[in-house]
């Protein structure tokens, strides 16, 4: 008796296995990936549709591996004054201390040097470090004061 009950529980849950990896492999609900129109090539949407190709594997233009970004720092008026010299300061009124070493306006040569490419510019070197020089960040950082109105 017991070894029918076990014998029964294998096929039991190696058909619940079977089955849900059948589902799930023909869900119509589900959407992933890139949905094509019809008219695009499919090696244009190898790098990605929103994010830069891949150059080295994908042999796209040296030139389609950056990513323009633009950073904005938003302030009120009415803040309380606060003033420092220590560069992470973001003083009241001002731009932020470092606001000019985030990201680079340009970006920079393709060399065999990509750990040394974007000294001094925080977020374009952590990512072309990180990608081992296959992604260039590149953009502007900008501050603004909004007017502060209380009802």
């Amino acid at each position: 008796m017991r070894t029918i009950f076990a014998s029964v529980l294998v096929v039991v849950l190696f058909l619940s296995i079977q089955i849900e990896r059948s589902v799930s492999q023909t869900c119509t609900e589900c959407i992933c990936g890139t949905t094509g129109t019809g008219y695009e090539d499919h090696d244009s949407l190898i790098g990605g549709r929103y994010k830069p190709a891949r150059t080295d594997i994908w042999g796209a233009d040296p030139g389609e591996d950056e990513f323009p970004v633009l950073i904005v720092f938003v302030q009120f008026q009415d803040e309380p004054y606060s003033y420092s010299n220590d560069p992470g300061a973001w003083n009241s009124g001002m731009p932020p201390n470092y606001i000019n070493s985030l990201v680079r306006p340009s970006r920079a040569s393709t060399s065999s040097d990509w750990w040394n490419s974007y000294n001094g510019y925080a977020i374009s070197d952590y990512w072309h470090e990180f990608s081992r020089g296959k992604l260039h960040i590149t953009g502007r950082a900008v501050s603004i004061i909004l007017p502060h109105d209380t009802l």
